[in-house]
């Protein structure tokens, strides 16, 4: 079954922090997998909205390898953080 899934996550900030560090937004194409993941910053809350779209649903043997690939690529960039700084 292929589908699409959205998600949005939304942090309300302490008065007393700000952004030290927000990563770029995120779009990646694969012949199985479109994803996005977008980070922003508005009125004193930080909004993460991801997607994901199926295009397959299945993995073929001979195309394991490059989905793998995909995958692990994906998930290293996914691993960076928000970093917030304690303003005096």
């Amino acid at each position: 079954v292929l589908d699409a899934k959205e998600e949005e996550l939304n942090i309300f900030l302490p008065p007393n922090y700000m952004v030290k560090y927000m990563p770029q937004d995120l779009d990646q194409d694969s012949p199985w997998l479109k994803f996005s993941a977008e980070y922003k910053q508005k009125d004193g809350c930080l909004v993460f909205r991801q997607r994901a779209e199926l295009k397959k649903s299945f993995v073929l043997p001979e195309e394991y390898a490059g989905f793998k690939a995909f995958l692990e690529s994906l998930a290293q960039k996914l691993k960076q953080r928000i970093v917030l700084e304690k303003v005096k």
